[in-house]
């Protein structure tokens, strides 16, 4: 058998494709590459047993194909796209209370919000002193981007 591997060339040449989609897969974990592979070796096996190039092709497409279109549901939901929220992003849209006023052009300005001191500045720019009640709108950094509540227009 491995005497017949060995001087069949289109196995050699899908196995050699086999090895790079494994490759391919294990760098960009997509879950999409490993069924080319498979196919790879399902044409690879073919060739061993002298079947013609148009099949070895023919299976290789049909294999890779079907379970692409298989297990795409399934690749979906285990290679998560979506970004996940942090414990910090959870502040984005609370209420804070300034406990340092908030001076963009001196960069100082602190915020309590959820029981945690935070550096803020001020999203328009606007100085707001001490004591004012704000709404968080953004994170950029380490730094809460506020708005007055007074600034908010109610809907």
């Amino acid at each position: 058998m491995w005497d017949a591997f060995l001087t069949n060339s289109a196995a050699i040449v899908w196995l050699v494709l086999a090895i790079a989609f494994f490759t391919a897969e294990a760098l960009s974990t997509t879950l999409i590459s490993i069924w080319f592979a498979v196919g790879a070796i399902l044409a690879m096996i073919v060739a061993v047993f002298g079947g013609a190039v148009w099949l070895q092709i023919l299976i290789f497409i049909a294999a890779s194909g079907v379970l692409v279109l298989a297990t795409k549901p399934l690749s979906e939901k285990l290679v998560n796209k979506k970004a996940e929220r942090t414990n910090a992003d959870r502040v984005i849209g609370e209420r804070a209370i300034v406990t340092q006023t908030i001076n963009n052009q001196t960069a100082q300005g602190q915020v309590r919000v959820l029981e945690q001191l935070w550096t803020a500045r001020s999203a328009d720019g606007t100085i707001i002193n001490e004591n004012k009640h704000v709404i968080i709108k953004d994170i950029q950094g380490v730094k809460l981007i506020v708005e007055s509540v007074n600034n908010i227009k109610e809907d």
